[in-house]
């Protein structure tokens, strides 16, 4: 049996809703189905550069926790809250049933889903928050020194060019990761439907985990001017105002390497 490309773009559309963005209404939004089609399309499939979900992803992870924070915790807030809890008991296992151990030969999700939701109290979530300065290095690299499936492998290094070494590469490709910039939240299809912004900050907090942190200069601008307020675009013309005006200088050197305890003192 063959799946046409209506077929295949009918099911992401449903995939994006139902897992990605978690829509309130408990059906497929029409905005993203434009997204769908360009996924399923064959010059998209075909293409060097195809489409980046991980930042649209990530956008709406963070407008969710906006919404938790500014509004209260519900369940019901549209976006990946299950991308953060799988997060927590990626990298915290105090938040996890205790003497779990995660195979090498299994994604991390199918390992951590399942798994019963323990209730913790919030002081008992800011003991273990505060305790991580005594992480060790491998308790912070869980996800980079997984090799299983290779093709989710973080080796930023491995797409090096004849013109470029592994370390160049590895270097271009975090700088790229740490770039402090606007993710684009929702989907500009119609007249009616409106999308916004996230603003993505890693770059402040690089230093903690052991790298360097290159002083941001000139200090970025983002739409939602480093505040609980969220800009709204409503056509094409807002999105690149906001993109001219969102400019940040990636010309600063950076090290992949973990900075030696002397130097991050």
């Amino acid at each position: 049996m063959v799946v046409t490309p209506v077929e295949h773009a009918a099911f992401l559309a449903f995939w994006i809703c139902k897992f990605l963005v978690c829509t309130t209404s408990k059906k497929v939004n029409m905005e993203y189905y434009k997204l769908a089609e360009a996924l399923a399309s064959k010059e998209v499939q075909e293409s060097d550069q195809p489409l980046a979900l991980g930042p649209f992803v990530l956008a709406h992870l963070y407008r969710c926790l906006h919404h938790c924070v500014t509004e209260g915790v519900n369940p019901n807030w549209p976006g990946p809250l299950w991308i953060f809890q799988l997060w927590l008991h990626t990298y915290f296992s105090a938040f996890r049933q205790p003497g779990i151990a995660l195979a090498a030969d299994t994604t991390l999700g199918q390992q951590l889903a399942p798994l019963e939701l323990l209730p913790h109290s919030a002081e008992e979530c800011f003991e273990i928050l505060f305790r991580c300065p005594e992480f060790s290095a491998e308790q912070y690299a869980v996800c980079v020194n997984r090799k299983y499936p290779p093709y989710l492998a973080v080796d930023i290094s491995q797409h090096a060019s004849e013109s470029k070494t592994r370390e160049e590469t590895a270097c271009s490709a975090w700088k790229s990761a740490i770039g402090m910039r606007d993710l684009f939240w929702g989907a500009l299809s119609g007249k009616t439907l409106k999308c916004g912004v996230e603003l993505y900050a890693p770059s402040y907090f690089s230093r903690q985990l052991g790298y360097y942190q290159a002083i941001p200069a000139p200090v970025p601008e983002s739409s939602n001017r480093y505040s609980s307020l969220r800009a709204v675009f409503s056509n094409e013309d807002d999105i690149e105002q906001n993109n001219k005006a969102f400019v940040y200088n990636m010309s600063f050197p950076m090290k992949t390497r973990v900075a030696t305890s002397k130097s991050s003192s």
